[in-house]
Order: structure tokens, then sequence, then C-alpha cells
């Protein structure tokens, strides 16, 4: 969620040096430019690009950042609440809800050019009345939503990034494999706050949302390529403290943390590559490739439960532990910093 404030009709918007402030009490130093509306700003977010987006009663509204005007408005998408704005990472483009609830007849799902604030496509002929969530695709130029048809039905539809054209659909995506949702408000569910999808190929995917099952995917043609039954008590998901997926460089394993372990598959057929990997002090946070083998950080979950901080080599072969460090003191954060020499360096995740 972008940072937002409440504001009052009167209130200004000071761009100082490259810190933004918004406030309707104070006013920021000698600011490069401040900004009057003439409605009440429901909510104000600063986007990836360094572009303001404010939702008010007559309209959406961008301003440019470089002079403080206001670049645009959108008078047709008017008091749009927050959580129905959804940026899409690494592009400038939103996704925005228009509509109440998640079954109202005239719901609609529209993607816009925040920049710009050019309509990009609508969900019209796609026949999905709003979004659960969607998952940048860069490898095909495409996004991934968990969408809901106008007959109340859940399912995967995969479209253009830049027109919204129809790829392929899947209604049976999740079928016994029902994915986690995280709930954003009293109307609002999202799939964000998974594991995101993995390319292990310019064309294949591998997905792990649920607390039963990993997939490989063929991200041009919806088809399921494999599965692979991992087990866990809830979902290996980024938003309860697992970190993400760590594809290896020679793409010949894909190293993932699920409960208090850590899996290692084969991307080309989801067979096992460690029969029964080690129980280990907590969630882990951090995975990272060595020389040496798979070292790893970790501890309790979000909530400070179940696990105990910890560090520990793991052997590449087998996923058994090779040593525990001698200290005790290991704090949770920060994440630990990995240093090999130039020719040997590999990858790591947080």
């Amino acid at each position: 969620m972008h940072p937002s404030r409440s504001l009052k009709t009167t209130c200004a918007v000071a761009l100082a040096a490259t810190i933004i402030m918004v406030s309707a009490v104070f006013a920021a130093p000698t600011p490069n430019w401040n900004i009057k509306f003439e409605k009440d700003i429901k909510w104000l977010s600063l986007m990836e690009t360094g572009h303001l987006v404010a939702s008010t009663d007559k309209g959406l509204i961008g301003i440019d950042p470089a002079t403080g005007e206001v670049a645009w408005t959108m008078e047709d998408l008017k008091n749009i609440k927050q959580d129905r704005f959804d940026p899409i990472p690494f592009t400038q483009f939103a996704v925005i809800q228009k509509g109440k609830g998640f079954l109202g007849a005239h719901n609609r799902m529209i993607v816009i050019d925040y920049v710009t604030g050019v309509e990009k496509w609508n969900s019209d002929k796609l026949g999905i009345t709003s979004s659960m969530g969607q998952f940048l695709l860069p490898e095909i130029h495409a996004l991934m939503i968990y969408g809901i048809h106008q007959k109340g039905k859940k399912w995967v539809q995969v479209v253009e990034l830049e027109t919204g054209e129809l790829i392929w659909e899947n209604k049976d995506f999740f079928k016994k494999r029902n994915p986690q949702v995280f709930q954003l408000s009293a109307s609002k569910q999202t799939l964000i706050g998974n594991q995101e999808p993995v390319f292990d190929t310019d064309e294949t995917m591998i997905t792990f949302m649920n607390k039963k099952a990993i997939r490989k995917w063929n991200a041009k043609t919806g088809e399921l390529m494999w599965e692979t039954e991992i087990k866990c008590k809830v979902a290996p998901a980024l938003t309860y403290g697992y970190c993400p997926m760590l594809l290896s460089d020679d793409v010949s394993t894909l190293y993932i943390a699920a409960e208090k372990s850590v899996f290692a598959i084969r991307p080309t057929d989801g067979s096992l590559v460690w029969e029964k990997p080690d129980k280990l002090k907590g969630l882990v946070y951090q995975i990272s490739i060595v020389p040496q083998g798979i070292l790893v950080k970790g501890g309790p979950n979000p909530e400070g439960k179940h696990g105990d901080p910890f560090m520990m080599l793991l052997d590449a072969s087998t996923g058994k532990k090779m040593w525990n460090p001698p200290w005790t003191d290991i704090l949770v954060h920060p994440p630990m910093q990995v240093e090999v020499p130039q020719d040997e360096a590999r990858r790591s995740t947080v």
C-alpha cells in the first residue's frame, strides 16, 4: 500500500528536494512548488515513477512531480477508494476496481496509465467484473489476473499487458488447490502477498500459492506441466514472513522455504532433489547459494511465534545441516550480507 494522507480542500502539497511532505498543518521549508485543490482529497499516493495520484470527488487526479501542476483528471473515476487502486509493480499502470462489492452488476476493472491519465483497457470483453489480485509476467509481457466472472465464479486469465487482449483463461487453475487470499478491507481480498510466479524458461512458470502443492505451467497456454505435493499448515506466503523462491543460476534447482524447512526441486520435472530436508528452528527468511552449500537465515513468524533466530549451512546435495554458528544472539533483522569471490558469486533471496 502506497503512503497516503487524508486532506481537506485548503491543504497544500509541497515538494522540497527529494522529500515530498504532505500535511494539512505544517508547511514544507522552501518548497519547489505547492498546489491547492478545489475538492476534498480522499487519499494521495506516491507512485514508483515519482508521480502523485489523488482521489477526489471531482475525479482521479495526476500531478506532475516536476512542476506540481495537475497533469490529468479522470472525471469518471470519482471517489475511488484506495484499496480499489492497485499499481502494477515495475510499470506505470494501475488496476482500478470500479463499482461496489465483488459481484455488483455494474462492476468493472480498468487499467490506466497513471503518468498520462489514459485508460489502457478494461474488463468488459474479458467477462470479469473485478480482480482479486494480479501478477506481472514480464517474460511474456502479460498480466495474470485472478478474476471474478460475471456469473460469480473465480478463475485465472492471462492478458497482454498493454492491450488487455486475452492470451488464455483457465477456470480450473486453482482446482483442488485453493489459493491463499488476504483480506485488505471488508470488501477487498487479494492474492498479492503469495509467492510470485518464477520463470525457469521464457515460456514456463512455477507457482506456489497454496498449502498443498507447487505447480509448473506453460505461461503462454495455461497448460499444467507438473505438480509436486508439498503439504504445509499454511501457504509459504511472503506476507507470512517466508522468503521468495530462489532459482539457481544454472536453472537446475528451485529452492523453496516452507514450514520450517527448505525444499529443493528440479524445475524440469518437479522431482525433489532432497528426499527429506532437515527441520530448522523457524521460518526461513533468506536463502543464499554459496560455494560451500546453501546458507539460510530465519526465525519466528511476523508475530514473533513458532521459532527462534538461526543461521546455518545446508549441504547442497542432501539438504542436511552442515554447521550452526557458535553464537546464540543472532538478530532477526537486518538480513545477512553474503560476500563471495567475484568469480564465485551466487544468488541470494530475502
